[in-house]
């Protein structure tokens, strides 16, 4: 799922948010940054942090 991520130093990105189904994705949901690697590159993805 596509989603705008708020991130912490006051940036907003869009990324896919990944590991999670997305009728769990929320508003203020809080989540961690992770890298996929694809083509050569890795790309931020967003995923729900653990409790």
């Amino acid at each position: 799922m596509l989603a705008l991520i708020d991130l912490d130093d006051g940036f907003r990105m869009m990324m896919n948010v990944v590991n999670c189904a997305p009728e769990e994705v929320a508003i203020d949901m809080p989540v961690r940054i992770v890298f996929e690697d694809r083509d050569g590159q890795r790309l931020p993805q967003a995923e729900p942090k653990a409790d």
